[in-house]
């Protein structure tokens, strides 16, 4: 008998371990990677700005709609992450480099489709100002991280 109930066990397991976990059918095989965007602050020198202490990680706070996108960062990164957050068109992301200092940046993004569209929604930039100024965006080596070089003058 107890053999009995291990095999009806094992036979529910089988069942249930086919199952499409909330109906996302091939999505539910991939591991989403986000979108990130790498924000690099520089001087007319090249100089980093981060590392030279100029602005402090902990104090910089990238926003839009006044939610933060930014979030925690290694104390050895030179460059501000923060995640994809947009539609196609303009999006306006506020900077706060610190208590004195806050920046505008406007991102043109278009929308990429993907077959099936299980992560996302991952975007294509088209153009970028930063405080009404024209910056141009590097290609990234890393797919999912696309760096954004700032030079300012403090």
């Amino acid at each position: 008998m107890k053999l009995k109930h291990n095999i009806v066990f094992c036979l529910i397991v089988i069942l249930f371990s086919c199952k499409d976990d909330d109906g996302l059918g091939e999505c539910a095989l991939i591991d989403c990677a986000a979108q990130i965007f790498a924000i690099e602050y520089i001087d007319a020198e090249g100089n980093n700005l981060i590392a030279n202490d100029t602005y402090s990680l902990e104090t910089i706070v990238i926003t839009k709609d006044n939610n933060q996108l930014n979030s925690s960062q290694l104390q050895s990164d030179e460059v501000v992450y923060f995640f994809s957050s947009g539609t196609n068109g303009d999006n306006t992301y506020n900077v706060k480099l610190n208590e004195t200092e806050e920046d505008q940046f406007v991102l043109a993004l278009t929308r990429i489709k993907l077959e099936p569209e299980c992560c996302g929604p991952y975007f294509t930039i088209n153009s970028a100002t930063y405080n009404d100024a024209i910056i141009e965006i590097t290609a990234s080596e890393n797919s999912f991280i696309e760096k954004i070089t700032i030079v300012k003058s403090p």
